[in-house]
């Protein structure tokens, strides 16, 4: 298989980008890069990344051992099928063999595991997406990846995989000890603050609605010496000299 830089997708998207480079207005040709990167560069990263991943498929294949299933028993190769993986630049299309077990009736995709793409994402993007729908609903969340990375994802995959984060992020600050000791040792005095919001759900008899949930948080904040009364000769001209509390 050729190497990424000589395959001819990617050669032609060098020549687009050597096109907008010499055809670029003046004043105009680090924005017009910028932008060309920004919808077309992500065919550009996810070419290297397809090929390359497609080659360690072949491979890994071809030399892994057969038995992936719940039983001991021999697999053979049926097929192979395609899956659509995404990651920080853009979804990726890979094909990977299943196998299948005559004497228990199932099949597998052994390299699913061994590449570590059965999640179907990448945890740096997973990240994104969490950072995402954290500071906005999920629907802006989805529009936003899809326009900055190239994830076409619904606001309703974007839900799902806040879902689970959220329940690995309750279990980890429940039962890790290092948070809390990090937290102990912290400088300044603790805060807490507290809100309420309101959350567009759907209850399980079906119809949706809003329900209204407390949200708070404890942190830790070292105070400004200058707001304990003392005198600041910077600010003294514009205030008066004193901050109060």
């Amino acid at each position: 298989m050729p190497l990424p830089s000589d395959s001819p997708e990617i050669r032609a998207m060098l020549d687009a980008y050597n096109l907008v480079l010499d055809s670029a207005e003046h004043g105009r040709t680090f924005h017009d890069l910028d932008d060309f990167v920004c919808t077309k560069g992500h065919d550009f990263l996810q070419e290297v990344p397809q090929q390359k991943l497609q080659e360690k498929i072949t491979t890994t294949e071809k030399t892994a051992k057969p038995n992936n299933v719940l039983t001991v028993k021999k697999t053979i190769t049926k097929d192979t099928k395609a899956k659509t993986v995404a990651a920080t630049h853009g979804h990726i299309s890979l094909n990977r063999n299943y196998r299948h077990c005559s004497d228990c009736e199932k099949y597998s995709f052994p390299v699913v595991v061994t590449i570590g793409i059965e999640n179907g994402y990448t945890e740096s993007l997973e990240r994104l997406a969490t950072r995402c729908c954290g500071h906005w609903s999920y629907r802006l969340a989805a529009e936003t990846l899809k326009e900055l990375c190239g994830v076409q994802w619904s606001h309703t995959t974007i839900g799902d995989i806040a879902d689970r984060i959220s329940v690995k992020l309750a279990a980890k600050m429940e039962n890790n000890s290092d948070i809390r000791e990090a937290f102990q040792k912290a400088k300044g005095k603790i805060e807490f603050y507290a809100d309420g919001v309101f959350v567009h759900i759907r209850t399980a008899e079906g119809p949706a609605q809003w329900m209204e949930l407390k949200v708070g948080a404890f942190t830790k904040r070292l105070r400004d010496a200058r707001r304990n009364g003392l005198q600041c000769k910077s600010e003294s001209r514009k205030s008066g000299g004193l901050f109060e509390e």
